[in-house]
């Protein structure tokens, strides 16, 4: 073997290495780039994945606030369990319902449930001890 070829094949095989460099470096880059976009598109994920259950949580807490109330309020009548007299002053209270229908609401209220009517009987009576009592 001369120094020529030698100087050749050492020049070849320096190339070959400098090709493979670059190629491998690319294939790295690439790898590198669609790592952070999988990593970033999962996260995304998993972030709007918490932030709808977080919502889901907070609403579900939520459910007996204003929100499930107004829900409440474009029905046409009131429920005839235990709670819905108590429902009703809600609505009123805040605003959800004018005096007249209330009034409306808490007739059809009386008339569906006598246990109701107690009820309402019993909390008149104490709130006119209270104003009652308040006033000597």
């Amino acid at each position: 073997m001369t120094l020529r070829t030698i100087a050749l094949a050492t020049l070849a095989a320096i190339g070959l290495f400098v090709v493979l460099s670059v190629v491998l470096t690319l294939v790295s880059i690439v790898v590198g780039l669609l790592t952070t976009l999988v990593v970033t598109v999962v996260a995304l994920a998993v972030l709007v994945l918490a932030a709808v259950g977080l919502y889901r949580i907070v609403s579900w807490s939520l459910d007996g606030s204003s929100t499930g109330r107004e829900r409440d309020s474009s029905r046409d009548d009131v429920g005839t369990d235990g709670d819905s007299l108590e429902q009703l002053q809600d609505r009123y209270v805040e605003g959800g319902l004018s005096e007249a229908e209330y009034e409306r609401e808490l007739e059809r209220l009386m008339e569906n449930d006598p246990a109701g009517r107690d009820r309402l009987d019993l909390d008149r009576d104490r709130d006119l001890e209270d104003s009652f009592s308040s006033r000597n």
